[in-house]
């Protein structure tokens, strides 16, 4: 039941572009809760598990080989999943990246954004792109 309002909501904002542009403008997650919920949908926490999972997957592919495997040892990794989480700015993420073994400069976390914003509606990453300011 729980996966089918997160499909249910799905359909209701790549039917309406109004939903999709209150979307683009979240600032949380909570949000998305709340706009689903006048929607009629009661998004639960394993909905938004699986709206992050979907959007993280579709968006993990399009990255250049050493973003994708940054981000992937991320998702794999809780402790650098949570410093990454905590990075308020790119300066601390490039540091981050750069720490973990990995050459990523501004301009990759910059097309990074770019391809988060080009998946359709709500994802963890580009409230995390659109907090460092490149969204």
């Amino acid at each position: 039941m729980s996966l089918s309002n997160a499909r249910s909501f799905d359909r209701l904002v790549k039917d309406s572009p109004a939903l999709q542009s209150q979307i683009e403008q979240m600032r949380s997650p909570i949000e998305l809760i709340a706009l689903a919920r006048a929607e009629g949908v009661e998004l639960t926490m394993e909905d938004m598990r699986e709206i992050a999972q979907t959007a993280y997957h579709a968006w993990v592919i399009t990255l250049d080989p050493p973003m994708r495997s940054f981000f992937e040892l991320a998702q794999q990794s809780e402790e650098l999943n949570q410093e990454l989480k905590q990075c308020q700015s790119l300066p601390a993420a490039i540091d981050l990246a750069n720490r973990n073994g990995f050459a990523l400069a501004a301009d990759d976390f910059q097309q990074a954004a770019i391809a988060a914003a080009a998946i359709p509606g709500f994802s963890f990453e580009k409230l995390w792109f659109r907090n460092l300011g490149l969204l």
